[in-house]
């Protein structure tokens, strides 16, 4: 074998050792890595394995009451990516596999490693870019279409994506269309909890003076139960406009409507307005505030409409409070919130926030039929951060909930228990050249 091949196969060896991957489970991904072995300068291969213990006391779904155990649950992400660029082609293949601590019983060989990324892009001009296969979409500000990223699975889609970036325009298109088999002869119901078809068009423009302006519209079809030709139609449209001096301060306004049917063939007509500023104080501290407004309706109003917002694809924990009790999609949700985050030492920075939560509508209490105070309580949240090298990171979360009857009704279980959650992680990201 010659020496630089050789150098290679041992490389490869490492880093599957360094995952934790099975030999049997790398078995397929040994043969697609050799494919690349001629172009092996160009090939960087890159891992993730992030273990999470989570301590859940009345988290996500509902507050904790009286002879609720709280959780503690350690979960993990592995991955395994390989990106190739030259010239003109780039791709990207990534394995990953979640888990949660307990299980898959021991000697058991449980298969959980799916595809997260498989995608290839080339040029059709100078300006024009072809992406498609197996990827991960995410624009501007991440409301409607994110990676959701504390997720441990994440959001990817199957999807073709043309590219147009010309001067200060970058225009982006994508186009999916999923099938549950291909071995139907005819057109079939799509059962699965996904869209069946979805469209995207992103426009970008910089509009100098440190302006910056964007539109993103999404239409998605759903499939109508029992039936092989009938969708319900939805869109989301609207955009985000920012204003960035990254010496003093930045700040972005977002705007959203939503209309159609959703999912359940509901008429929406909802919106998301969002506001965002942040002032740099020094090096390492600064400030922050905003409002998320995502409209709501009253779950027990006899309306055949609904106001709530649906955020699609977007990132949930990066806005709501690390208790992630919303947005909920069933109630609509405002969030006033004000943090600061702090330089602690060359490596250490701490993020303290602030979230004053509200129902943005009336909600009406089942039980008593009267209308609830729509104040539903504030969280307070504290992040940190410490980077022990540049590929290995320390972080901890912790939230407190401080809720009201309110919160009661919408949620559920007893705001006068003590609500948190506490999530406390490493992540190790190495890369590797072969």
């Amino acid at each position: 074998m010659p020496r630089v091949f050789e150098g290679s196969v041992q490389r490869v060896s490492k880093i599957i050792q360094t995952t934790g991957l099975s030999v049997k489970r790398t078995l397929l991904l040994a043969g697609f890595l050799l494919a690349f072995v001629n172009a092996y300068s160009q090939a960087i291969f890159d891992t993730e394995i992030r273990p999470r213990s989570e301590f859940r006391n009345g988290y996500k779904k509902t507050q904790i009451s009286d002879g609720d155990i709280p959780e503690f649950v350690i979960t993990q992400r592995s991955a395994l990516g390989l990106s190739y660029k030259s010239t003109s082609i780039s791709s990207r293949f990534n394995l990953q596999d979640v888990r949660t601590w307990g299980e898959s019983p021991v000697k058991n060989d449980n298969a959980t490693l799916h595809i997260k990324e498989m995608w290839l892009e080339f040029p059709l001009m100078d300006f024009f870019h072809l992406k498609v296969g197996r990827q991960i979409l995410k624009y501007d500000d991440q409301r409607i279409l994110a990676a959701t990223n504390w997720n441990n699975v994440g959001t990817q889609h199957d999807i073709l994506v043309l590219k147009l970036n010309h001067k200060e325009l970058e225009a982006h298109l994508g186009v999916a269309y999923n099938n549950e088999t291909e071995k139907e002869d005819f057109e079939s119901y799509y059962p699965v909890p996904l869209y069946k078809a979805m469209s995207f068009l992103w426009l970008n423009q910089s509009l100098g003076n440190d302006w910056n302006i964007s539109l993103l519209g999404v239409a998605d079809w759903n499939s109508i139960p029992n039936t092989s030709d009938h969708y319900y139609r939805r869109f989301t449209y609207g955009g985000t406009l920012k204003y960035g001096n990254q010496d003093k301060w930045r700040a972005s306004s977002t705007f959203y409507l939503q209309e159609g049917k959703n999912e359940t063939g509901v008429p929406v007509e909802a919106y998301l307005v969002a506001l965002r500023i942040h002032f740099q104080l020094t090096k390492n501290n600064s400030i922050y505030g905003g409002l998320d407004l995502y409209s709501g309706s009253d779950p027990n109003s006899p309306s055949t409409k609904t106001r709530n917002f649906d955020r699609l694809y977007g990132a949930k924990h990066k806005y709501f409070g690390v208790m992630d009790y919303f947005p909920t999609g069933k109630t609509g949700i405002q969030d006033i919130l004000g943090g600061t985050t702090i330089g602690a030492g060359s490596h250490g920075k701490i993020d303290l926030s602030l979230h004053l939560l509200s129902l943005p509508n009336d909600y009406t209490n089942s039980n008593t039929g009267n209308k609830i105070d729509r104040y539903l309580g504030t969280e307070f949240d504290l992040k940190y951060d410490y980077r022990i090298s540049h590929e290995l990171t320390l972080s901890l979360q912790h939230g407190v909930m401080f809720g009201t009857s309110s919160m009661d009704v919408v949620k559920g279980g007893d705001h006068n228990r003590f609500n948190n959650f506490g999530a406390l992680f490493i992540t190790y990201k190495p890369k590797f050249k072969l």
